[in-house]
């Protein structure tokens, strides 16, 4: 059965300092919490085969931190795609995908 995960980008920091809201940081609150769901993903058998994320410093941030600590060895594609979109942009980018991938991981 193909599993599709949907990740949120972790708590990011209103307070940094940013030129835009695609460059928010996490926070170090987001910054612990990505680590961790890498970790609870690894734990239960669910590392994902590929992981797409935005390109958007907070949600490719989360998914570097979570595929570190859970020593994820999927590749890491960053989706443009992805930042302001629309839920049909996103099952587009979702369909292109190999048919051999039974779990994917996208991250906004």
């Amino acid at each position: 059965m193909k599993q599709l995960y949907l990740f949120r980008h972790a708590k990011s920091d209103w307070r940094a300092a940013y030129d835009s809201d695609h460059a928010r940081p996490l926070s170090k609150r987001g910054v612990r919490s990505a680590g961790l769901m890498g970790r609870f993903l690894n734990r239960l058998g669910l590392e994902p085969d590929l992981a797409l994320t935005s390109t958007a410093v907070r949600a490719r941030h989360t998914t570097e931190l979570a595929q570190q600590a859970g020593e994820w060895n999927c590749p890491l594609v960053l989706c443009e795609e992805f930042y302001a979109s629309t839920p049909a942009a996103v099952l587009a980018v979702v369909q292109r995908q190999e048919s051999s991938l039974s779990r994917l991981l996208l991250t906004g």
